[in-house]
C-alpha cells in the first residue's frame, strides 16, 4: 500500500508546483502592466506640464503694463497759411520723423495710420502732428521763445488704450533764428521729443 500510494502522491505536488509557477508568470505580467500604465500616466502627465510651461514663458515675453512698444503715427497736418507757403512740409517732417523712429529702435513695431480713427490696442502711443507759424501761438494767447516766422510742430501723444491725450507740447527747431526752413531736421527732432516723453511715461 505504501508502494502504490508514493506515486500518487509526486502527482500531487507536481500539479500543485506547477501552478504555482503559472500564478506567479501571471502575476509578474501583471505587475509589469501596471508599471507600463503608470510609466504611460507619468509621461503624459509631463507633456502637459511642458505645454503650461510653455505658455507661461509666453507670457512673459510681453511688455509689461503700461509699456508703449507700438506707435501709431497718425499723417502730419499743417496749418492752412504754412500749407499754402510750404506744401509739403508736413509729408517731410512726418517721413522724417518716421525714419529717425525707426533708427532708434524705441519701439518694436512702427505703423502709419491709414485713417483718422484708431484701434484701441494695448501698450500703443499714438501720434498727432501738426505743424504752424510762431506767430500762430501767439495769436492764440501761448507764449513761445520763437521768431514769429519760426515754424513749429505740435506733438499730441494719446494712449491708445483710453482714447485720452497724456502729452501735448511744441517742438522747435533747434536753430529756430535761421531763416531757412528744414522740415527733414524738425521732424528728427520731434521723433526724438517722442522717445524722452515716451520713456518718462
Amino acid at each position: 500500500m505504501t508502494v502504490a500510494s508514493y506515486p500518487l502522491s509526486i502527482t500531487c505536488t507536481k500539479k500543485t508546483g506547477t501552478k504555482r509557477t503559472m500564478k506567479n508568470k501571471l502575476q509578474k505580467i501583471f505587475h509589469c502592466l501596471i508599471l507600463m500604465s503608470l510609466c504611460t500616466c507619468m509621461l503624459l502627465a509631463a507633456g502637459c506640464s511642458v505645454k503650461k510651461t510653455v505658455s507661461i514663458g509666453e507670457k512673459e515675453d510681453l511688455p509689461p503694463a503700461g509699456a508703449f512698444h507700438k506707435a501709431v503715427i497718425h499723417k502730419f497736418e499743417a496749418d492752412e497759411d504754412l500749407a499754402r507757403t510750404h506744401p509739403r512740409a508736413a509729408m517731410i517732417c512726418e517721413n522724417a520723423a518716421f525714419e529717425e523712429l525707426l533708427q532708434t529702435g524705441y519701439f518694436t513695431m512702427i505703423v502709419k495710420a491709414s485713417s483718422a480713427a484708431s484701434v484701441r490696442e494695448q501698450a500703443t502711443v499714438i501720434v498727432k502732428v501738426r505743424l504752424v507759424y510762431g506767430d500762430t501761438l501767439r495769436q492764440g494767447g501761448i507764449k513761445k521763445k520763437t521768431p514769429a516766422e519760426a515754424i513749429i510742430a505740435e506733438v499730441r501723444l494719446i494712449d491708445a488704450s483710453t482714447g485720452k491725450t497724456f502729452h501735448d507740447e511744441y517742438v522747435a527747431a533747434a536753430d529756430s533764428k535761421s531763416s531757412v526752413f528744414n522740415p527733414a531736421e524738425l521732424g528728427k527732432l520731434v521723433a526724438r521729443h517722442i522717445c524722452r516723453t515716451v520713456e518718462k511715461k
